[in-house]
C-alpha cells in the first residue's frame, strides 16, 4: 500500500525487453541534456477546474479537464527514444519530484531553465503565469516523459519524436552534485518547496488551489 487513501487497487504488468533496449532512471551522465515531451501542468489545471465545476465553461477548460481525466502516456515516444535517451521517467508525481528520482538514481544534479518549461496555451489562457509555472514544475499527472541524452543527440531526438508526432523541449542539463535546481535567464531562482505529489503528505493540487484562491 503506497497511498494514504482508504482504497488501494494494484495492477501489475509483466513483459520482456531486449537487454540493450532497457531505459531506466539510472543511466544519465553529467553533461546530459534534460528534455520533456508535450506540455506540463495541464492536469493540475484541469483538476482545479473540475474541483470548481468549471470543466465545461469553454474549449480551453475542456482541454485541461481531459488532460487530467484521460491522460495519454507517451508510449510511441518511449519506443522512439530507445538508443537515444540515457535515462527516462514519466512525470506522474510532478517534474521536480520525478526529475529528483532520476537524479538520485543516476548520481547527479539537475539544473532546470524555468523559462523553457513547456506550458500549453490553454493553461496560460486560464491561469496566472505564476500558477501555470508552479503547476508545470510540481503538478503531476501529465504522464509526459522526462529524459536525458548527450547534447550530440539533439537533432536525432528531434527527428525521432517528430516522426511520431511528439513535441519535445530541452529544459536543462545534468551537472555534478545533488538535487534539482532552477535558473531563469542564467540566474539561480528558488523552486517550490513542495516538489510534487507525496503519497502520504498533503495533496499538492489542493494546496496549489488554496494558494491561488488565497492570493498568496
Amino acid at each position: 500500500d503506497t497511498t494514504r487513501g482508504p482504497l488501494s487497487v494494484t495492477l501489475q504488468v509483466l513483459g520482456e525487453v531486449d537487454g540493450d533496449c532497457i531505459l531506466t532512471r539510472g543511466g544519465a551522465s553529467v553533461g546530459d541534456d534534460i528534455h520533456v515531451t508535450g506540455t506540463l501542468g495541464d492536469a493540475a489545471g484541469g483538476l482545479d477546474l473540475l474541483s470548481r465545476s468549471m470543466s465545461r465553461a469553454g474549449a480551453a477548460h475542456r482541454v485541461l479537464a481531459s488532460r487530467f481525466l484521460a491522460p495519454k502516456p507517451r508510449i510511441a515516444a518511449g519506443i522512439a527514444l530507445r538508443g537515444l535517451a540515457s535515462a527516462a521517467i514519466d512525470v506522474s508525481d510532478g517534474l521536480l519530484a520525478d526529475l529528483g528520482h532520476l537524479c538520485r538514481a543516476s548520481g547527479g544534479a539537475a539544473c532546470v531553465d524555468v523559462e523553457r518549461l513547456p506550458v500549453s496555451r490553454e493553461l496560460r489562457e486560464l491561469f496566472p503565469a505564476r500558477d501555470a509555472e508552479s503547476w508545470a514544475l510540481t503538478g503531476g499527472d501529465d504522464y509526459e516523459l522526462c529524459f536525458t541524452a548527450p547534447p550530440s543527440r539533439r537533432r536525432a531526438i528531434e527527428q525521432a519524436l517528430s516522426a511520431c508526432g511528439t513535441p519535445v523541449r530541452r529544459i536543462g542539463q545534468l551537472r555534478e552534485g545533488r538535487g534539482v535546481h532552477g535558473r531563469r535567464n542564467g540566474r539561480s531562482v528558488a523552486l517550490p518547496v513542495t516538489s510534487g505529489y507525496s503519497h502520504f503528505g498533503e495533496n499538492l493540487a489542493a494546496s496549489a488551489t488554496a494558494r491561488m484562491r488565497g492570493g498568496e
